[in-house]
Parts: C-alpha cells; structure tokens; sequence
C-alpha cells in the first residue's frame, strides 16, 4: 500500500513502509476553502512544533471541483488531497480515515482553529492506555445572542467529531461512522453511542483544545435536515427522544420558551419567524421523514474497507 502526491491524487508516490508516521489528522472539506486554509495554517509544524515525520495530514474533499485541491497544492504541499466521495460527512471522514496511515487518526473540521498545543496533547495522551482521546471545544469568540450557535464541549462527553483522536485499528473495528447519515447531523452522536455500547472508554484532555468560531444558526427551513437527521438517529439508535407523531408539538414548545430569552426584539423577531417556518415544515414533512429513515434504518450499516 502506498500514498500519493498531494500534487497528483493518482501518483503513488512511496511504499508505506518506508514512512514512520504515527499519527494522521483527517479533515472533511466541502466549498470552504478559507477557513480551510486557517486550519491548515495552524497545524503546520512551525505552529504544533512536531516533527513531520511523525504525523500526516489529509484533507478530503467533497467539493464537486475538488476546489481546495489547488490551494493544497501551492500553499499547503506536505497535506495530502484526496477526493471525497460525495456522500456526506460520515463518508467524507472515512474516506480520509481509509487513506491514513497512521496508528492513530485525529479528527477535526475545516471551519475549527486548532491550539498550537492541540497536536502535541493528543499525541502525549495516546500513549495513556486509553484508545479513544476527546478534545476540549471552544468558542473563544463567544456567542452573542441566541442566532449564533458552536459545539462547544468544555468538560467533555460529546465526542463531537470536530476534535477528537482514535486509534485506526479501533476505528475500522467498529466500522467507522454510519454512512446512511447523510447530512452534518447526528453521526458523531450514534458514533459515540456505538463506543458506549461496546464499553470503550474516552479520556477527556482538556489541553487538545480546538476553537469553532460561531456559525448563524439555521432558519426555517434550513432545520430540515437536522431534524430529518435527528429522526433517522432515532430509528437507527432504537430509541424516542422527539422523532414520533409529537415532534411539531415538542420542537414548538421549545422554540416558544427560547422567545422568552431573547435579548432584543430583532433577536425575537427572527426567532419567532424561525420557529414558525421551522414548525409548519416539520408538521408537513415528518410522516416522509419517518418513512425515509425506517427504510434507511433497517438497511445494513455499510462496511468501509481499510
């Protein structure tokens, strides 16, 4: 087995085992080419002060073009590019997990800011016992209001795929993330319930600190496919925590008790047509929802062959 140039995503460039590299950092890339860059920017060795031999890094592209392809190339050439497959997030990580060659694999996402001691943590915990490693989330930025959202993670337990590290051998053993979630929501949730089930352990570092600065939070009709997520999550997880006939209902009555903290009134404006939107849409769509994900669920989790 081999790897490829980040100059040509067909050339074999050396046999794996002529490299020693332990660690791969896996980056699921799609159309955001400058918080990319900030990334990419920020675990360079000069940043994270380790050698580059010792770890990879991979960016892998759902972009139709392939659109961070060039900017690797002249800005970046120690990552390696790789074309994603298009189908997802769950997908796009695993195809960058596929390409790794390293013994443990370190996720993050194109839109996080790693610490520049972010590397060196994962890395000095990995030798702890432990087999699954959690970063710390922050949003050193903050939130301003309730329109802006971020993963934050500060004491651990989430497992959000945007910060955290597992060996490779584990990671192909439990079948990596379920690729019948087709949308940014919810397979770092049935992920990390799958470790669970297993009984495998996570260590929280709170040092391997990433920032996600604030996102804009969806409106109206942009919930869809969270909640189109949340339903197969259900389905797929086996249980019921809002995905059944009640769902307009519970979404409706926690969107009304959010009005109450709104800061100002263009705050509440927004949320309350938000909400309204949101709602109506879920009333109109849940029945297709629930058929979609029981077909979905019931299929077998693809494998994903290392």
């Amino acid at each position: 087995m081999g790897i490829f140039d980040a100059n040509d995503g067909n050339k074999l460039v050396r046999n794996m085992s002529e490299l020693n590299t332990r660690f791969s950092i896996v980056i699921p890339t799609l159309d955001r080419n400058e918080a990319l860059a900030t990334c990419l920017t920020r675990l360079c060795t000069e940043v994270q002060r380790v050698s580059s031999t010792d770890f990879e890094i991979i960016v892998t592209d759902d972009s139709p073009e392939g659109l961070a392809r060039k900017m690797i190339e002249s800005d970046f050439p120690l990552v390696r590019w790789v074309e994603g497959p298009g189908r997802g997030p769950s997908a796009n990580r695993n195809n960058g997990a596929r390409n790794a060659l390293g013994q443990w694999i370190f996720f993050t996402d194109d839109d996080c800011i790693p610490d520049s001691h972010w590397l060196n943590f994962l890395i000095e915990h990995s030798k702890c016992g432990f087999r699954v490693l959690e970063g710390k989330t922050i949003c050193s930025a903050g939130l301003s209001g309730r329109l802006y959202e971020a993963p934050i993670n500060e004491v651990g337990g989430f497992l959000w795929s945007c910060n955290f590290a597992i060996q490779r051998e584990l990671f192909f053993e439990l079948g990596g993330f379920d690729e019948r979630f087709p949308f940014a929501s919810g397979e770092d949730e049935e992920f990390r319930e799958r470790l669970k089930k297993f009984g495998i352990k996570t260590l929280f570092v709170p040092k391997a600190i990433v920032d996600h600065p604030p996102r804009l939070r969806p409106f109206g009709a942009g919930w869809n496919k969270r909640w189109q997520s949340q339903v197969l999550k259900e389905r797929i997880m086996g249980i019921t925590i809002c995905a059944d006939q009640w769902m307009p209902l519970r979404i409706a009555k926690s969107r009304i008790a959010e009005l109450t903290h709104a800061k100002n009134f263009r705050e509440l404006g927004w949320l309350a047509c938000s909400a309204a939107i949101e709602v109506v849409n879920i009333s109109r769509f849940y029945r297709t929802w629930e058929k979609w994900a029981n077909e979905v669920a019931q299929r077998e989790r693809p494998k994903i062959v290392h």
